[in-house]
């Protein structure tokens, strides 16, 4: 299985050097919030950020500026990825959003 940081590296996508929270920091937040907390941002932002998990938590406004700067084409390689995955290892179950 891949982290979404390697995925990110592998899609070549540039970080600029002065970010708080990188795209896969971003990215994992999303994904957990699907997951876990029914696509609840909030609930996943407060829960990786109180566990330490993410050390550096974007304000809320701020964070979703991020996600909308994350181009769609990045958003549909990781779904197309997962869903290869997944079809790979007969599983059934998707992480799915908007």
């Amino acid at each position: 299985m891949f982290s979404v940081y390697e995925i990110t590296q592998a899609l070549k996508i540039v970080e600029d050097p002065q970010v708080k929270m990188t795209n896969s920091e971003i990215m994992t937040t999303v994904l957990v919030s699907m997951l876990y907390f029914s696509g609840n941002f909030e609930k996943a932002r407060n829960f990786l950020a109180g566990r330490g998990y993410i050390k550096k938590m974007l304000s809320k406004s701020r964070f979703n500026r991020r996600i909308r700067a994350i181009g769609e084409s990045v958003w549909l390689s990781l779904f197309h990825l997962f869903a290869e995955i997944s079809k790979r290892n007969n599983l059934r179950d998707y992480i799915i959003g908007k």
